[in-house]
């Protein structure tokens, strides 16, 4: 079976900006084809990492590369914009236009619009060209920043936190049409968010940033099915010293409540077998989501 693409891939990535460091060594690889998933707080640095995998910000050190190109580099710069749609968080749409107007107006800065790919993905969107931007809900405005973005093919499609103010059934069916439609067009699409409630049901991958760093990458599936979060309590505050468990991702202890998040459900029942000889009066072992891991990873 073949090897699957890199679109972006990162290696030891630094960005600096106003004398302070926005990404740290930063290590990074997403798949083509995929629909990846770039979780942490504000400021964390998914932003930052996005705009320099375009070509918006240099790099300080490390090693960065756009689908096959060099981001720093200006002329191939240019070639990986050209090769990507993106739907910022403040979506550049005019209300007093129609969803035609919209188009045609985008249509102007690509030479490469496919009409036939603007009709396609409007039809599956149900947005008709005679309705106004100003009277589309949030989630149709979302859907109508995608189909501006995706209309001229790109290789990757990336949404910078566009579920604001939607709500949880907007968030779901918006998610599955971007989705399915980015699936269908071939396109990798990646979408930067603090909050990953939904995206376990939709995202092939997920990447943890804290404080500039690589918190976590996980497959999406492998956390659902294998992963868990094993909590003790203690009669009195406890040190425990490294546990000889191979799967531990993350450990936490706090007075008489020890926690360990652990890759595999083999090592989780290892474990469970483990703490009542190093005095845990209970062991609880539960499934995990990726908002668990966000409070855990970020």
């Amino acid at each position: 079976m073949p090897t699957p693409s890199t679109v972006i891939r990162a290696s030891r990535l630094t960005v600096c900006a106003d004398s302070r460091e926005l990404l740290t060594g930063v290590n990074a690889t997403i798949l083509a084809g995929t629909s990846t998933v770039l979780i942490g707080r504000t400021g964390s640095g998914k932003s930052a990492f996005l705009e320099t995998a375009l070509g918006l910000r240099p790099r300080q050190s490390g090693e960065l590369e756009t689908l096959g190109l060099d981001p720093q580099d200006p002329l191939e710069a240019t070639r990986i914009r050209q090769q990507c749609g993106v739907v910022p968080q403040n979506k550049t749409l005019y209300g007093n236009f129609s969803v035609g107007e919209m188009c045609r107006f985008t249509r102007a800065f690509y030479p490469e619009w496919r009409d036939y790919l603007e009709s396609r993905l409007l039809d599956r969107f149900n947005l008709r060209p005679h309705y106004k931007v100003r009277d589309l809900s949030p989630a149709s405005r979302t859907l109508l920043s995608a189909t501006l973005a995706m209309a001229h093919q790109p290789r990757i499609l990336i949404l910078d936190e566009p579920f604001d103010d939607l709500d949880p059934g907007s968030n779901h069916d918006l998610l599955q049409a971007l989705v399915e439609a980015a699936a269908e067009e071939g396109v990798s699409l990646i979408i930067a968010t603090n909050n990953p409630e939904r995206m376990q049901t939709v995202a092939d991958h997920a990447i943890f940033f804290r404080n500039g760093r690589v918190a976590a990458s996980v497959s999406v599936e492998n956390v659902m099915r294998d992963w868990r979060l094993v909590t003790a309590r203690f009669a009195r505050p406890t040190m425990l010293s490294s546990l000889p468990i191979d799967g531990i991702e993350h450990s936490r202890v706090e007075n008489q409540l020890a926690e360990w998040v652990v890759s595999q459900t083999s090592d989780a029942k290892e474990l469970e077998a483990v703490l009542p000889e190093l005095g845990a009066l209970s062991v609880q072992i539960e499934s995990m989501s990726l908002t668990t891991l966000l409070s855990r990873f970020v």
